[in-house]
């Protein structure tokens, strides 16, 4: 007999996944937004005497967050949604690492440094560590404000129950 798509999803060879996946809060025109406002907008806030360092920063958070939140939700289009809020944040530390990255060369760029006063790769590649070291922490709070807001566990799951009646006699003792 074939087995209809959802007894394939609960067969004893493909048992329930041990983290339901995460939920976004409801309704998500609403929460979305916030959520991304909240994660993206408080380097603004937060370093907002620090001229271009503010701006590099709030521009690669900005683009840290819609890219994990593209990921996410390219994820769970393809049956493969994020299960914990570990790898909510560990999507904005991969791609937060990878702004932080380019960030030295876009700053040196955006500032004209580039070709005058010395400032090539090789500066902009001596800027990593501090990029980094800048840019990490940042994309980690990011990640955890974005995932506090708009993410929700779903509710947990009971286990299965069977009721006393059901339950096969117990016997007591073997007399001969």
């Amino acid at each position: 007999m074939a087995q209809t798509m959802t007894d394939a999803k609960t067969s004893a060879l493909n048992p329930q996944p041990r983290f339901p996946p995460l939920a976004l809060r409801r309704p998500v025109w609403l929460w979305l937004p916030i959520a991304y406002a909240l994660s993206a907008g408080w380097p603004v806030v937060a370093l907002a005497g620090l001229g271009v360092v503010t701006s590099a920063l709030a521009a690669n958070v900005a683009v840290t967050a819609a890219l994990a939140l593209l990921t996410a939700l390219i994820l769970r289009e393809a049956a493969r949604p994020l299960r914990t809020r570990r790898d909510v944040v560990l999507l904005f530390l991969i791609y937060g690492a990878a702004g932080a990255g380019i960030a030295p060369t876009i700053i040196g760029y955006a500032t004209g440094a580039v070709g005058a006063a010395g400032f090539d790769a090789s500066t902009a590649a001596s800027l990593w560590p501090l990029a980094l070291m800048t840019g990490l922490p940042v994309a980690l709070l990011a990640g955890l404000v974005f995932s506090g807001v708009a993410c929700v566990k779903p509710p947990a799951r009971e286990p299965d129950k069977v009721p006393m009646e059901a339950s096969p006699p117990q016997e007591a003792s073997h007399e001969r």
